[in-house]
Order: structure tokens, then C-alpha cells, then sequence
């Protein structure tokens, strides 16, 4: 009885701390110039390509040892990329629009895990899939934790799309 109540209680409040939404078939369309119809370029970041017999390799290991382990989703692969200073940034009005693309080829999907993460208020970002059926966002400062850490929901393909919305005096602009 406890275990069932447990999960009730997860169910009840899972809504209440659930901030970002992510839309898994995204009505709008998101052209050339993104999600905030901004003209201005786009950077590419190529991340190492997951090795896949390496991956199958771990998976057959684990599983001839009858480890009882979960099959293996995803690879790790760790990063160090300060996207403030990747993206390729344009002010427009009060605000400055940055906007970086990650690709990992042969992927199958990606998500983001981010350690040093702080939104300053006003600030919105959207993670989205090349052909941005697949959006999470807004990601604000509601997110911002004592931990700065977040991550995204994988997202289908082998790159996905961050763009910025932030106040220009919050990145030392005018």
C-alpha cells in the first residue's frame, strides 16, 4: 500500500514542479531564422560522434553477464561549451538573440545536461530539432536552482538547435 501511495503522490505533484514544456510535434513552423525570426547567422559546433559498435560492444557485455542492468539508451558525451560565448550573437531593441547549433553525426537523438546554469530574468531560451518538430521551451529563470544544473528531454536527430532571448543589459550590452 505505501509503494501505491508513493506513486500518488509523484503523479499529484509532478505537474507542480514541471516548468518547461516540451512539444513533440510542434505546430509552428520554425524557419531559417529560428524560433525568434531573427536574421542573423548560425554557429556549428561538430561534438565526437557516438562510436555505435562501442555502444553495442558495452551492450553485450552487460548483457552476457546476466547483469539485470538496463539496456543502454544513450552515450555520455561530455562537452565543455560556454554557449554565451559559441553563439552568434545579434542585439535587437533591448534584447540580444543568440543562436548555436550542436551536431553529433550518427546520432539518433540529443539532449543538453547543463552544470553551470543561471538564466537572468527576462531571459528565454528554446532547444529544438533541425526541422523544430521537437521544441522545449520557454526555459527561464523558474528553472534557475541552488545546484545550476539542467538538462533537456532528447530531442530526435543528430543536432539540435539553443537560442537565446536575453535582456541586453544582462549580457553587458547597451
Amino acid at each position: 500500500m505505501k509503494y501505491i501511495y508513493t506513486i500518488f503522490i509523484l503523479f499529484c505533484f509532478y505537474p507542480v514542479f514541471s516548468q518547461v514544456h516540451t512539444n513533440f510535434h510542434n505546430p509552428k513552423i520554425i524557419t531559417d531564422k529560428g524560433y525568434f525570426q531573427t536574421d542573423h547567422k548560425n554557429r556549428y559546433l561538430q561534438l565526437a560522434s557516438p562510436d555505435s559498435s562501442q555502444i553495442l560492444a558495452h551492450e553485450t557485455e552487460d548483457n552476457g553477464k546476466k547483469s539485470g542492468k538496463p539496456l543502454r539508451v544513450a552515450e555520455k558525451i561530455n562537452v565543455d561549451i560556454d554557449v554565451t560565448k559559441e553563439a552568434d550573437w545579434i542585439t535587437e531593441g533591448q534584447f540580444m538573440y543568440g543562436k548555436v547549433t550542436l551536431v553529433a553525426g550518427k546520432a539518433k537523438s540529443l539532449s543538453i545536461f547543463c552544470n553551470a546554469f543561471h538564466m537572468p530574468e527576462n531571459a528565454e531560451m528554446y532547444i529544438y530539432n533541425p526541422r523544430g518538430e521537437m521544441i522545449s521551451g520557454p526555459i527561464t529563470s523558474t528553472e534557475n536552482n541552488p545546484n545550476n544544473t539542467w538538462g533537456s528531454v532528447p530531442l530526435g536527430g543528430d543536432s539540435l538547435i539553443i537560442e537565446l532571448k536575453v535582456p541586453s543589459q544582462s549580457m553587458g550590452g547597451t
